[in-house]
């Protein structure tokens, strides 16, 4: 189970799909005498400027992203890092807000823009926390 939720045995779980946040993995075996066990796991589901720049590239391969859309998105993530290797977080959180923006208007995709706007703002949240 994750999160309560059964699992099909062999299901590939992506953990960009998953909340940000904490989740718990319950894995039970059972063998041919009847004997069972369960392991449970659990783990945290985050969010980085790496990260946004991986979804972008799996949205792009997949054809849920434009090819413009994702350059305009790489190029302001790129602004983001350069921020905060200029120790500048103020600077870094204008910029995600202009990627958020960016996202907004040039993502169609209804769930990819969703998920950009989500690790977005949680970026942001980090920064000012």
């Amino acid at each position: 189970t994750l999160d309560g939720a059964a699992i099909v045995s062999g299901a590939q779980l992506r953990l960009w799909q998953l909340d940000l946040g904490e989740h718990v993995l319950i894995v039970t075996a059972t063998d041919g005498a009847g004997n069972e066990t369960a392991r449970r796991v659990a783990f945290t589901v985050t969010t980085s400027v790496t990260d946004l720049n991986a979804l972008i590239d799996r949205f792009r391969a997949e054809g849920r992203l434009s090819k413009g859309a994702a350059a305009a998105l790489r190029s302001q993530l790129a602004e983001v890092e350069a921020a905060l290797a200029a120790g500048d977080t103020d600077g870094a959180v204008r910029s995600l807000e202009q990627f958020l923006t960016l996202a907004r208007i040039q993502v169609k995709d209804r769930p990819v823009r969703t998920l950009l706007e989500r690790d977005g703002r949680a970026l942001i949240a980090a920064l000012e926390a």
